[in-house]
């Protein structure tokens, strides 16, 4: 009989939820039982309900709905929680050992053997036999073996904080393999945990990440309740995660799961006032994977799907290569894009780690990611920030990178094909596999096309051959790869090095120098702040009738994204483009810097580009990074004297 009653009183907290008729297979689903058995129920109920002025409706075909006041609804399940939560349930061993837990590992206070056998009534051989239970279900197989204790000074368990951690999980995990429902599971942790955290994780989980968590088994879902639960209930004690030396986030492989990690951080923080540190956040990241929990388990739409295929093509168009048949970029972009539009719509910050690095690794990627991303902006009215971009960047460039070229190297073979084979077994273990690289002796060398060889290796000293060459060693020595490395980087991996300081201050810009108008460029100007400096370069565009009546106001959100300006004191500001009629380029140079978000800036270069100039965007900051990614080169522009002077410097 006590099944029963705990059946039905499961089965109205059910209807109490639900905000719509339901039909009867969806609550028989839920307590895995017949849907003859919820009618029976549900006449059973009936009754009861009449004494809270509550009616069960049934209505064929259409479902069952709890119709009445909320207060009276509320007041019903209340009584009823409390009646069911008798006796017999509060001191059973179950709750016994619930409680001797929630005492030690949740609220860390010290009970002794004494006290707790005072509380139950007890004997203390009875709570021995607690202690092993609770030994039992915390191992489940873990090698650890972490144990609960009982010395002078009362119950303790000696352990690090992650295998801490683990064993509660084990303790309730061992527990739900029985037939129990959720809901009873649901008990179970209010036993245990402070009922906010409950309420605040359940809601983050189940509904606010629903899209994330739906495709998960119940057996899973139920481990990641816990893990996050866990975690949250030790943080409030200021237990934080060790750190683990051997484990890096900051790489490509896990930062997907990573920017879900940091979003439930980031929310946990603000609802529960927790304090996660980077060990806490990574560790909540590696539980994620775990569990399949990465933004590549959301739920996509056609919606989504053309978001993505537009800035796929916007981006292609920049960049000047095709990236639209990238089904890789194209699957990360379709996972990553519902996740960030939730994060962005919810104002659920995410850190990126290694944003400092991106930025000044690809600060001309960075800049064009902005116009390529303004279609998400406006479609789903939602404000970017840098780490978000810096995000999305991580996909692209892994995309760009596939069209890096390739290497072709020479490795010169004197002292026989046994050391030269040598030579190139090492080469290979230093240098990407993509990379073409051949062995040559010195008569085919002579006679070979070396037009398109990147580098040379070579044992012994070599004659003027107009191609770059590194002496090393038979046997490669530290020093050797070294200096391989370095010559390989600057002849191949950037390879626009090698003429940069040749041309002096005059700048190869084929496609900026079509755009720059002397009319649009003003010299040694004096203003107070870049407020000023902003609203009269918007006003110049606006009376040239390049742009509409949002531009300035996008200029202005853009500003709040995130910095516009580098290191070298040039901002670059910039707008949506759908708010640009005609590509307009304002260039300005101060007489006294002002401050740009704490940089000090002397030279301001806004670009204003309609959607059907994107393709020049690309070329256009590429060629404006050869003058602003040296400040000695910007401290020299910003003295020039005239605007003739200033075209001269970017030549054709």
């Amino acid at each position: 009989m006590i099944d029963l009653i705990r059946r039905q009183i499961e089965l109205l907290k059910l209807l109490s939820r639900q905000r719509e008729y339901k039909p009867a297979s969806f609550f028989s689903k839920l307590l895995k039982v017949s849907t003859k058995t919820i009618y029976s129920d549900i006449t059973y109920l009936q009754s009861e309900a009449k004494k809270y002025s509550i009616d069960i409706i049934c209505v064929p075909r259409i479902g069952i709905y709890l119709e009445g006041t909320q207060k009276n609804i509320q007041k019903m399940i209340r009584e009823i929680q409390e009646e069911e939560f008798n006796y017999e349930v509060k001191y059973s061993p179950e709750y016994r050992r619930l409680w001797i837990l929630r005492k030690v590992l949740i609220e860390c206070e010290k009970i002794t053997l004494e006290s707790v056998s005072q509380k139950f009534l007890i004997s203390k051989t009875s709570l021995y036999q607690d202690v092993e239970e609770i030994n039992r279900r915390f191992q489940n197989n873990d090698e650890k073996k972490t144990k609960l204790k009982v010395g002078e000074q009362g119950f303790y368990v000696e352990a690090n904080e992650i295998e801490i951690q683990i064993a509660l999980k084990n303790f309730l995990l061992t527990e739900q393999q029985k037939e129990t429902t959720f809901f009873d599971f649901m008990k179970q942790l209010n036993q245990l945990f402070g009922s906010e955290i409950i309420k605040v994780i359940s809601k983050l989980i189940l509904d606010d990440y629903c899209e994330l968590t739906d495709t998960l088994s119940e057996y899973y879902l139920e481990s990641l309740l816990i893990t996050i639960i866990v975690q949250a209930s030790r943080l409030q004690k200021e237990h934080h995660i060790e750190k683990e030396d051997s484990v890096s986030y900051n790489n490509i492989q896990y930062i997907k799961t990573y920017i879900v990690a940091n979003s439930i951080a980031e929310y946990l923080k603000g609802k529960l006032h927790l304090r996660y540190n980077d060990d806490d956040v990574e560790y909540l990241c590696r539980q994620l994977f775990a569990h399949k929990v990465t933004s590549d388990t959301k739920k996509t739409d056609s919606d989504y799907d053309k978001t993505v295929r537009i800035v796929i093509q916007r981006m292609s168009e920049i960049q000047g290569v095709d990236l639209t048949a990238d089904k890789r970029l194209y699957n990360a972009l379709i996972q990553h894009l519902p996740p960030m539009i939730l994060r962005l719509k919810k104002n659920i910050h995410v850190a990126n780690p290694i944003l400092g690095t991106m930025k000044k690794e690809y600060p001309e990627l960075f800049t064009m990611m902005w116009y390529a991303l303004a279609e998400i902006e406006s479609k789903y009215q939602v404000v970017l920030t840098e780490d978000e971009v810096s995000f999305i960047l991580l996909h692209f460039q892994l995309a760009l990178d596939s069209f890096v070229d390739v290497g072709n190297i020479i490795v010169v073979c004197t002292y026989g094909v046994s050391s030269s084979q040598l030579i190139l077994k090492r080469v290979k273990q230093i240098l990407p596999a993509k990379d073409h690289i051949t062995v040559m002796n010195l008569k085919k060398l002579q006679e070979a096309d070396l037009s398109k060889i990147d580098l040379i290796i070579s044992p012994i000293d070599l004659e003027e051959m107009g191609v770059p060459y590194v002496k090393v060693n038979p046997f490669l020595t530290k020093e050797d790869y070294t200096n391989i490395l370095d010559v390989y980087a600057k002849q191949v991996l950037l390879p626009g090095e090698k003429s940069k300081g040749k041309t002096g201050y005059l700048i190869s810009a084929p496609t900026l120098r079509q755009y720059l108008d002397p009319n649009f460029i003003f010299l040694k100007k004096n203003f107070k702040n870049k407020q000023e400096c902003l609203d009269q370069m918007i006003q110049i565009l606006e009376k040239a009738g390049a742009v509409n009546g949002k531009f300035k106001n996008s200029v202005y959100k853009r500003e709040g994204m995130g910095i516009t300006c580098v290191e070298t004191g040039v901002a670059l500001p910039h707008a949506d483009p759908k708010t640009v009629y005609e590509a307009k380029i304002i260039l300005v140079t101060l007489k006294n810097p002002i401050d740009w978000d704490g940089v000090d800036v002397s030279l301001i270069i806004m670009t204003a580009f309609p959607e059907e100039n994107m393709k020049q965007i690309r070329d256009v900051i590429n060629e404006l990074y050869q003058l602003i990614s040296k400040k000695e080169n910007v401290d020299t522009f910003v003295k020039i004297g005239t605007k003739e002077q200033i075209l001269d410097v970017f030549h054709q």
